[in-house]
């Protein structure tokens, strides 16, 4: 349930950020499933996955996937990252040196991944 708020808040925040394209990755398998599924029996993460469901219309493009952990080195570091601010963060265009090369290196690993 928590890999499930946490897609619905970068959801809320890509959307009033006003961001019209997003990709959103995952290692949580089971919330990439019920995500896509929509078919959960607990009453409290129906509600979520609702949320997640209306938030993904509202975009010009959305897409929500499982990546393997081993692909996914950015996803942790930031959010190891993330949990160690005091204060909000916003980079436009200028995104860390460490955050760069760990796309990169999971760019790689998805295409190693992928084929």
């Amino acid at each position: 349930m928590e890999e499930s708020l946490t897609i619905r808040m970068a959801l809320q925040m890509a959307r009033q950020a006003g961001w019209g394209k997003i990709e959103v990755l995952s290692d949580c398998k089971t919330a990439i499933d019920m995500i896509k599924s929509n078919n959960v029996q607990d009453d409290h993460i129906a509600t979520i996955l609702e949320d997640i469901e209306d938030l993904v219309k509202g975009f010009e493009q959305c897409k929500v996937s499982f990546v393997p952990r081993s692909a996914n080195v950015r996803g942790h570091r930031l959010a190891y990252f993330a949990t160690q601010l005091v204060n909000d963060i916003d980079w436009e265009n200028n995104f860390p040196t460490w955050l760069v090369e760990a796309a990169n290196n999971d760019r790689r690993a998805e295409t190693f991944f992928c084929n």
